[in-house]
């Protein structure tokens, strides 16, 4: 990756903020899919991570997690993230 080119990512989407808006997470998975949520480890330790879990639990979502996120992450955890998206059959 050359770090001196524009890189774009479009991503089609909604983006739900305000309070209590975790409350509307469920509601917007469709019911026959399984969510990856991407994390590291500070948000699973701190108990964010928690909170969207247990939103998703409480509605029966069947849901991932791969909270093996690095700050300035080496290309190798994308190969990582790649086998557990394999493993786990997580599919878009």
């Amino acid at each position: 990756m050359d770090p001196l080119r524009i890189y774009q990512h479009h991503t089609p989407g909604k983006l739900i903020f305000g309070q209590k808006s975790l409350n509307e997470l469920a509601k917007e998975i469709p019911a026959k899919e399984m969510p990856l949520i991407v994390t590291d480890q500070g948000v699973s330790k701190s108990g964010i991570l928690k909170k969207v879990t247990d939103v998703l639990k409480e509605t029966e979502v069947r849901f991932h997690v791969f909270d093996g996120i690095e700050p300035d992450p080496p290309w190798k955890l994308s190969k990582r993230l790649h086998l557990f998206i394999n493993r786990t059959a997580v599919r878009s």
